[in-house]
């Protein structure tokens, strides 16, 4: 199981930074593009945001003393190892948004701008 929740993370981080990740963007489609661009700025700007409050939770979390003593009942090895990929996964989405933010899309997704 920890498997499959860590490579759903691992998956969402990889299309965050592909910029394939699925969007419902119906009220983009209909702003005309000025408006769209600006609005789209922001929602990547909040989306930037809530992944900096996911990392800084997970963070404070994963360090807690009750986390690091917690031990797998089959493999007997600490269970943060597991809860540690997540954490991470969260960085590198955050870190994916961050430059989605700062630099035009063609050239985040490695394409050279005109």
């Amino acid at each position: 199981m920890q498997i499959l929740i860590s490579a759903t993370f691992i998956g969402v981080s990889y299309l965050l930074y592909s910029g394939k990740l699925v969007r419902v963007d119906f009220i983009l489609t209909v702003l005309k593009a000025p408006y769209a661009v600006w609005l789209d700025k922001i929602l990547e700007l909040v989306a930037l945001v809530v992944l900096a409050v996911l990392c800084y939770y997970a963070t404070e979390w994963i360090l807690r003393p009750e986390i690091k003593v917690d031990v797998s009942p089959t493999t007997q090895l600490p269970r943060w190892y597991n809860y540690a990929v997540l954490v991470v996964s969260f960085y590198f989405m955050s870190w994916h948004q961050f430059v989605k933010v700062i630099c035009p899309t063609k050239i985040a997704q490695g394409e050279a701008p005109l």
